[in-house]
C-alpha cells in the first residue's frame, strides 16, 4: 500500500452535536413504545441526563 492510500485517523473532542429530529412523549406513550420495540426484538438503549430520558434511534434518510 502506498503512503498516499493510507487512512488517516484522528481523535479530537466533540465540538458540535446535530439533532435531526426531537419528539416528546407523555411517559405512558414512551413506555408503550419501548415495550413495542423490546417485544419486536429490537435493542432498546436509553440515556438519562438532567431529568430527561433520551432514546436514540438510527437516522433513516428518505433520500435515494
Amino acid at each position: 500500500m502506498e503512503e498516499s492510500e493510507k487512512v488517516e485517523i484522528s481523535l479530537r473532542p466533540i465540538k458540535k452535536i446535530v439533532i435531526l429530529n426531537c419528539t416528546g412523549f407523555r411517559i405512558e406513550e414512551f413506555f408503550k413504545r419501548i415495550k413495542m420495540m423490546a417485544t419486536s426484538g429490537e435493542q432498546v438503549a436509553s440515556s438519562w441526563a438532567e431529568g430527561i430520558v433520551f432514546l436514540a434511534l438510527p437516522y433513516q434518510s428518505t433520500m435515494t
